[in-house]
């Protein structure tokens, strides 16, 4: 963690917050982080969210924690999808790291993978 210096002592940054706007039907990468914790609020939209080994239906005012070294995917629905995040934890800058595709991960790893769906 970096420190910054100022007259009155340093702060170190202990988050990083950015809204991501997906595409409809696009999707961020299957990825994890080591050091790092992201919150994510969906702000407008339809979609899913995949974290660890389930699958979430997401909507405008659902939120989601993913914790370190959990997989994890967000997927647009046709009108897309905006989501605010907020990572925490001792490195909020690491880079994504990309995983085998979902499909790939869910037959080689034995990930449990659990579906839920609003009707």
């Amino acid at each position: 963690m970096e420190e910054t210096k100022r007259n009155w002592g340093y702060y170190n940054v202990i988050s990083k917050t950015k809204i991501m706007y997906l595409g409809p039907n696009k999707s961020t990468s299957f990825h994890l982080h080591k050091h790092k914790t992201e919150y994510w609020q969906i702000l407008e939209g339809k979609g899913d969210v995949y974290i660890g080994g389930n699958l979430f239906a997401a909507r405008k005012g659902d939120s989601f924690t993913v914790h370190i070294n959990e997989p994890h995917q967000l997927i647009a629905g046709p009108m897309g999808m905006a989501v605010l995040e907020v990572a925490t934890g001792s490195n909020v800058l690491e880079e994504d790291k990309v995983l085998p595709s979902l499909e790939d991960w869910r037959k080689h790893e034995g990930c449990l993978f659990k579906v839920w769906k609003d009707n």
